[in-house]
């Protein structure tokens, strides 16, 4: 745009990760450092210390935050100035503060399905919210019945 203040996007990158190469080279390599996981992995041990890093360390989940805009799992990086100042984290935290977490029941996974069918059936116009709904929920009390017995 002629007259803008504005930098071009591309530019402000370019500036950011010349400016941050060497530390983003030294986290890239300490990632390739970790043995490579799976079922059968022979690293078992390498690879729960890497997921409890990341699951359970402040400081990865403040990174995470900051520079790659995951919400913390972690109350406490949210009371630090670059979280909290941060409008759209801020407002993560205050729907974390009155909320609870989904359960994790096999029932739970038997919802998405049918939920996920009546939906597009409302927004496409093609099933009223109740039409939709009700066969959403037709379908999971079936699915939850055969659930508990097995079938």
């Amino acid at each position: 745009m002629p007259g803008s203040n504005l930098i071009p996007m591309a530019a402000s990158w370019m500036n950011y990760l010349k400016q941050h190469h060497e530390r983003f080279l030294n986290e890239l390599v300490d990632y390739l450092r970790i043995p490579s996981v799976s079922a059968q992995s022979a690293h078992k041990e390498e690879a729960y210390a890497f997921a409890t890093f990341i699951a359970t360390d402040d400081e990865s989940a403040f990174i995470r935050a900051v520079e790659g805009r995951q919400l913390p799992s972690h109350a406490a990086v949210y009371d630090r100035p670059e979280v909290s100042g941060d409008p759209v984290l801020a407002g993560f935290r205050e729907q974390f503060n009155n909320s609870m977490p989904m359960p994790n029941y096999a029932e739970m996974t038997l919802m998405w399905s049918p939920v996920t069918t009546a939906m597009n059936k409302i927004t496409k116009g093609s099933a009223s919210p109740e039409a939709g709904l009700k066969a959403a929920q037709a379908e999971l009390t079936k699915s939850v019945a055969a659930l508990r017995t097995g079938r």
